[in-house]
């Protein structure tokens, strides 16, 4: 079960649905995700960041 979570589960997820995944970190700024996905002629965009 281990292996489905994180950031490397979540990485795979994306690439299943032809996205894109994206890190960003800084120390003592915090980690920002960005993830794109297309669905038909629509682009899906979700970012977080923690900080």
């Amino acid at each position: 079960m281990a292996e489905s979570m994180g950031i490397r589960g979540m990485q795979e997820r994306v690439k299943a649905f032809n996205g894109y995944f994206y890190i960003d970190s800084q120390v003592n700024e915090g980690m920002s995700i960005r993830i794109t996905v297309k669905e038909g002629s629509d682009t899906l965009d979700y970012d977080a960041y923690s900080g």
